[in-house]
């Protein structure tokens, strides 16, 4: 034992001998101990600052890290403290808790890592990939550019259509009677001229003469810009009748403007094959001041007459205007209506009636518009305007409009 003793001294005893080989011991202990220490630091102010972006493994392994670190640590400062304090117990203590640490981490942790660490890609696949998407950035860019640009153009163009739009809309306006000028030969009236989109394919004609006053309502076809080509074909037809024809009997009207859109379009020189087959409706009222009398003749438009509380709808003839299939020899029916004190006449295109909406999806119809005229038929006109429109924008609530609308509303 006591040979042992002498081969397997402590090694205390022999830095008792020598100074220089316990600073090179414990003052190695000491600083790495020290380090250990900080790179476990490190680890704790890293995983904390970055806990809410780094996923639940990679915290995990920092954990075990920072315990190999920290247990190494330990035990370097042990080894440092028993050359002056024999606490070989705690330092062996220390030295197993390491142990075990460190195995943990290399078994449970390390060892799964190995797969994915030999799957991590080179530095040369890195830049490879990197140089892809540099790549596919510069690309992207140059789309972006190139849609921006578009972009920049279609601005330009839809800003001139918008223009060009809006002048089309003040033509269109203008083709339109002054409401104002209405009012100084029918003063209770009312003229709702709504178009589905800058312009439209309703029109409202009005002339007063010597004998009398005449006011058209049309509907052609299609919406926009189409449908506002058609209304000035036919209010310039119109006014040709009326004025320079100087034709105020409804029915007659009607035909001739059948027959003078018609050969406008060229309907009777077109082919079968061609889609293009454009026309209108109409309903025109002349009211007839020496025979106090109104005179109504309708193209699938037809006149509500409101007197005693009771609602009469004069309907026109299912026949349009200038349609291929039109006959040009069709004869329309004058409707003659005496003119009494209290009643009062609208005209309307199918833009308000046809309109879907309510519960059930379904139109507004001629019954409703009527119902609400009745309800208000003591009220003004400016006021029984307003009302409808109400009425009409609640029905519908707040789907897109499906067609131009128009509506106008007159006593004598």
């Amino acid at each position: 034992m006591d040979s042992l003793q002498n081969v397997f001294m402590p090694h205390g005893y022999c830095f008792s001998w020598y100074p220089e080989i316990l600073i090179l011991h414990a003052g190695s202990d000491i600083i790495t101990s020290i380090a250990y220490f900080a790179v476990a630091g490190a680890i704790v102010y890293f995983t904390y600052g970055k806990r809410n972006a780094l996923p639940k493994n990679t915290i995990n392994l920092l954990i075990g890290t920072f315990l190999v670190f920290a247990a190494c640590g330990a035990v370097h400062l042990s080894s440092a403290v028993v050359v002056w304090f024999p606490e070989y117990w705690i330092s062996g203590w220390l030295k197993l808790f390491n142990a075990l640490v460190s195995s943990y981490v290399f078994v449970f942790m390390l060892i799964l890592l190995i797969p994915i660490a030999l799957e991590a890609p080179t530095p040369a696949q890195l830049e490879s990939a990197n140089q892809m998407l540099r790549n596919e950035i510069e690309e992207r860019q140059k789309i972006e550019n190139q849609l921006r640009h578009s972009m920049s153009a279609l601005d330009v163009a839809h800003q001139k259509l918008m223009e060009s739009l809006q002048y089309a809309k003040m033509i269109q306006t203008a083709l339109l009677p002054n409401l104002k000028q209405i009012k100084t030969y029918l003063p209770n009236s009312f003229l709702i001229w709504l178009p589905r989109d800058i312009v439209g394919g309703d029109m409202v004609f009005s002339e007063q003469f010597e004998d009398g006053v005449l006011i058209a309502v049309m509907d052609c076809t299609g919406h926009g810009v189409p449908g506002a080509f058609m209304t000035m074909i036919a209010t310039t037809h119109l006014r040709r009748i009326v004025v320079d024809e100087n034709c105020h009997e409804p029915s007659e009207i009607l035909k001739r403007l059948n027959g003078l859109m018609k050969n406008a379009l060229q309907q009777e020189k077109k082919s079968q094959d061609i889609a293009n087959d454009n026309g209108l409706d109409a309903g025109i009222c002349f009211l007839d001041k020496k025979q106090e009398k109104l005179l109504f003749a309708g193209a699938r438009i037809a006149l509500l007459h409101l007197r005693n509380n009771e609602v009469q709808t004069i309907k026109g003839d299912k026949q349009s205007l200038g349609y291929r299939h039109s006959n040009a020899d069709f004869n329309f029916k004058t409707h003659s209506v005496n003119i009494e004190k209290g009643a009062t006449y609208y005209l309307t295109t199918d833009g308000m009636i046809d309109e879907l909406g309510g519960e059930k999806w379904l139109p507004f119809g001629l019954s409703r518009l009527a119902n609400v005229l009745l309800e208000n038929t003591e009220k003004s006109f400016d006021d029984q305007a307003q009302i409808l429109l109400e009425r009409f924008y609640n029905y519908k609530n707040n789907r897109d409009r499906q067609d131009d609308i128009t509506v106008i509303g007159f006593s004598v």
